[in-house]
């Protein structure tokens, strides 16, 4: 629990970065956060959902075995490369984390790198579990979104299109970012926007096993984000109250670019939408709500001073809640310990608490 308790409190020093006046200081300690927070995913042993199968699928490579499942041709192909260099799995896992840092980095740069300062608060509350330790292909095609949002603010849609079918090289389902087209567009649409969130939290009540009969390949991520209406509002919650704030200041996002509170508005229909399957859900909101956390940011800082402190004490009292309700939870075996390449090489039993998941979920 070390590791993730200086993560923790890292993050809650750095959201109060909002309360502050911008700085060289500031700026140099969020960064210094924000590495922090991706050296945790990438110096990762033996932790996470996904390791199991890639280390797996690295190791097939290695033998000149066939592997089960087939990956998408980006991934194999640079799996393939590092195999051929001589290198173990755990360089392949450091080399996509540091992909996802520099992308991340680099948009939020375009922005304002203050804005990091939310950011790692933010993702732990929503999906970083489930993002960043638990699914490396599709953090991959994230990452390609991230470096390809500047065509999409431009309108380049060749580029952006590119892009996109880059991404899908990394993880199909990142043919949903074509949708990222709504954000742009839906800046003349301001109550249509709000229509589809009341008509999409209607899907909060849906019932999982409804929607699997309907849709039965959709069964495969085998997992459930919750239970009932409750649990899923305090799942999704902070995708809620960064709607709330950057509505609250949509002017003022408007005015510094329409993707930023498209992003927020975009984020939460689709939770609403697929809040019955947190795997679902989490993926592919991921790209917006990145795009959102910058958007919360300028939101943020236009309010008064006792207002932000309010706002970021609400969210660090929320993120406090779910850490523990979170790690609590009989999913958190594969990452409770943390173990590392670093300290634990070799010496880790994340193979015995691996299988344990699997065996609760597949049984």
């Amino acid at each position: 629990m070390f590791a993730y308790n200086v993560i923790i409190l890292l993050s809650v020093v750095s959201s109060c970065g909002t309360l502050f006046r911008e700085s060289f200081i500031l700026r140099s300690f969020v960064i210094v956060v924000f590495f922090a927070l991706f050296a945790l995913a990438a110096c990762r042993y033996e932790t996470g959902y996904d390791w199991l199968v890639y280390q797996q699928f690295y190791e097939s490579l290695i033998q000149g075995d066939e592997f089960r499942i087939e990956f998408e041709p980006a991934f194999q192909l640079i799996a393939k490369m590092l195999v051929y260099l001589g290198r173990d799995y755990y360089v392949l896992q450091i080399l996509f984390s540091v992909f996802a840092f520099l992308s991340v980095y680099k948009l939020f740069s375009f922005f304002n790198v203050s804005a990091l300062s939310v950011y790692p608060l933010l993702y732990l509350s929503a999906n970083f579990f489930t993002s960043q330790m638990g699914t490396i292909r599709y953090t991959a095609a994230v990452s390609v979104f991230c470096l390809g949002f500047r065509w999409l603010l431009s309108s380049n849609w060749v580029g952006y299109i590119a892009a996109v079918c880059v991404a899908m090289l990394f993880h199909s389902a990142a043919a949903f970012f074509l949708f990222a087209y709504f954000l742009l567009r839906w800046v003349g649409a301001h109550r249509f926007g709000l229509f589809m969130v009341l008509v999409s939290s209607a899907f909060l009540f849906l019932d999982r096993g409804l929607v699997l009969s309907v849709f039965p390949f959709l069964s495969g991520d085998g997992e459930v984000a919750s239970a009932n209406f409750v649990g899923r509002i305090f799942g999704g919650f902070i995708y809620i109250v960064i709607f709330l704030v950057c509505h609250l200041k949509r002017s003022e996002l408007i005015g510094v670019h329409v993707s930023l509170y498209n992003s927020a508005l975009f984020s939460l229909i689709v939770f609403f939408l697929f809040s019955w399957s947190s795997v679902i859900s989490s993926r592919l909101v991921e790209p917006f709500f990145i795009v959102s956390t910058i958007g919360f940011y300028y939101a943020v800082r236009s309010f008064a001073l006792l207002s932000r402190f309010l706002i970021i004490f609400g969210i660090v009292l929320y993120f406090l809640i779910k850490m523990g309700v979170l790690f609590m939870g009989g999913d958190m075996v594969v990452f409770l310990p943390y173990q590392s390449v670093i300290f634990d090489l070799g010496n880790g039993d994340g193979l015995e608490r691996a299988h344990q998941l699997y065996n609760s979920k597949f049984k």
